[in-house]
């Protein structure tokens, strides 16, 4: 403890609220994982963003390109060299 009281408590305070808010962060994330909140409002906020023209493609490719299954075949796959 040092001489200034005031400071500790202050200290103690923030350090409080702190350790609180990353157990309250833990368990909301954890919660939302679970659940699958966090892809759903995901999901939800890319079609508002995109104005809801997003079509099955397109999400298959979002899929896809996140590590998922998906693609569209054909569709910009760079085949064919013709002449």
């Amino acid at each position: 403890m040092t001489d200034f009281v005031i400071l500790d408590i202050a200290i103690s305070v923030i350090f409080v609220l702190l350790t609180v808010s990353i157990i309250a962060s833990a368990f909301v994330e954890a919660v939302s994982s679970l659940s699958g909140w966090r892809a759903a409002g995901l999901e939800r906020g890319l079609r508002a963003m995109m104005g809801g023209g997003v079509s099955d493609c397109v999400g298959r490719e979002v899929r896809s390109a996140l590590g998922g299954v998906g693609g569209c075949g054909g569709v910009g796959g760079g085949g064919g060299g013709g002449s």
